[in-house]
């Protein structure tokens, strides 16, 4: 489409092409649109980005550092890399909100990221034009778990960004030979495993590539900017981790590692009983398939063709995600945020057998628009399906530790789950972990049950995964041999007991 503008003296004229021009200007169009997009959400919806364990234990160890670079007081240490709690708390120096600092982070690395799908697209393809840049917003922006996770206080969406940033440098220095994009890459490359370790995997090929290139056109003052930039991190991860610095070498994942997970979906861990519905392998490749990525997935791997992978650097992109999907499904647990540094991989890799879709559908009388509206009214439909119970465990949270707050404030709570939590905003109640050891009141007189102490248990929630393990055991250790009163009842059958 094109309009046609007359100047006031109508003897010139000139042709103003909005695709065009969307496209040379998409980095601040987009950052402006899909921030005024997030923001609007984020305040209607009022979700602030913390559920479960894991995101709060993020926004602990970003307060924490956070004192550190005020008053010098020792962060201790932290179970996960560091990056995303650091620029977490360094946000937080500037607006003083810890909690919206993360969710910042993780907003602002949606939308950087959007333009660094949409850059490393025109690297392999040549040109950004409108079938890409519609590519890039209906299946990475509009993906349900990508855009799920710009708003969660986790460090997965900072990963991504990070992860395509460094690929994108890597192929921009093999093309250009600048060597800012080599420096780029060392440090996009460093802060991705900095913030998620497995990432390492997913990079180790693309950077074998870069380091080859960068060796046959060496620079001395690029070769010492790449060794500052390592070195800054690496000491940073020993500054928070210290004598346990290569502690995630013996994680649990690691150690029981094994071809032959690629083919179960049940598992025994240390977080109890894991059973899953498809086999590993299965899950680990979903990415190509599976909807909360791409709901599109079966019908462009139809129109994908052999010679889609002919170019060099295609397959370096392939055998990199194959080692890392491999990688994944060897593990004794499924998640699908695990999978989501890779897919931008995978859209790059099914950009071909769209433009075939989109060549067919343009041929039966030019479907392309009905056909960009249906697919973003799926992706919402599945943005919903996949956010709902995460956005409905931050509200159950919010709501037990307010009726607590209100009704039962400093009282000692025996839980499990949602301890961190409570923690968070329960900021007076002593509290004990029901997975801490078993039978532990008997053990422990400090932490004996006393009268009026509260107990807040899900049995139908944990009585399965967690059978024969310190939560469960600890759970029944009361129930047995304490007279519990039920005084509240929440949703999802949480439920809060007084002893008597």
């Amino acid at each position: 489409m094109q309009f046609k503008f007359v100047n006031q003296s109508g003897d010139k004229s000139f042709l103003f092409d909005p695709v065009r021009a969307f496209s040379k200007n998409y980095n601040l169009i987009y950052i402006l649109l899909l921030a005024v997009l997030f923001f609007l959400i984020r305040i209607f919806t009022g979700f602030n980005g913390l559920y479960g364990q894991d995101s709060y234990e993020y926004l602990r160890y970003a307060d924490v550092l956070t004192e550190f670079f005020r008053n010098g007081n020792p962060p201790g240490e932290f179970f996960w890399p560091l990056a995303y709690p650091l620029f977490g708390s360094l946000l937080s120096l500037l607006i003083k909100d810890t909690i919206l600092s993360l969710q910042l982070i993780s907003i602002f690395s949606f939308i950087i990221c959007f333009v660094y799908v949409i850059k490393i697209l025109g690297i392999f393809y040549d040109k950004i034009d409108n079938k890409l840049f519609t590519y890039g917003l209906l299946f990475f922006a509009f993906s349900p778990m990508i855009f799920r996770s710009a708003f969660l206080i986790m460090a997965d969406m900072l990963g991504v960004l990070f992860t395509i940033a460094a690929l994108f440098h890597i192929f921009k220095f093999k093309s250009d030979l600048l060597h800012r994009d080599f420096l780029l890459s060392i440090f996009f490359a460093s802060a991705s495993v900095m913030t998620r370790y497995g990432n390492f995997i997913l990079l180790v090929i693309p950077l074998g590539l870069l380091l080859f290139i960068f060796f046959r056109n060496f620079r001395i003052i690029s070769f010492l900017g790449a060794i500052l930039i390592i070195l800054f991190w690496i000491s940073a991860h020993y500054l928070i981790h210290g004598h346990n610095s290569a502690g995630f070498i013996s994680h649990e994942w690691l150690i029981n590692w094994s071809p032959e997970n690629f083919f179960l979906s049940e598992f025994n861990t240390i977080d109890g009983i894991q059973d899953y519905t498809f086999i590993n392998l299965l899950y680990a490749f979903s990415i190509f398939y599976y909807p909360a990525f791409i709901f599109t997935g079966i019908l462009l791997i139809l129109f994908f063709r052999l010679k889609d992978t002919a170019r060099f650097e295609i397959i370096i992109l392939l055998i990199s995600l194959f080692i890392y999907l491999l990688f994944i499904a060897g593990i004794q647990f499924q998640n699908l945020r695990f999978l989501a540094p890779s897919f931008p991989i995978a859209l790059v890799i099914f950009y071909p057998a769209f433009q075939r879709l989109i060549g067919l559908v343009n041929k039966n009388r030019g479907y392309t628009f009905l056909f960009a509206i249906a697919v973003i009214i799926v992706q919402v439909g599945l943005i919903y399906k996949y956010s709902f119970e995460i956005v409905k465990l931050n509200k159950l949270e919010q709501q037990i530790a307010n009726d607590i707050n209100n009704n039962y404030s400093s009282k000692k709570i025996y839980t499990f789950y949602l301890n961190e939590a409570l923690k968070t905003y329960c900021l007076k109640n002593q509290l004990i972990n029901l997975y801490d050891e078993k039978n532990f009141p008997e053990r422990k007189d400090s932490q004996k049950p006393n009268k009026h102490d509260l107990v807040l248990f899900n049995e139908y929630k944990f009585k399965e995964q967690w059978k024969g393990r310190n939560p469960i055991l600890n759970w029944y250790y009361i129930k047995s041999n304490y007279l519990l009163k039920k005084i509240q009842t929440y949703p999802d059958n949480w439920k809060l007991y007084e002893i008597e």
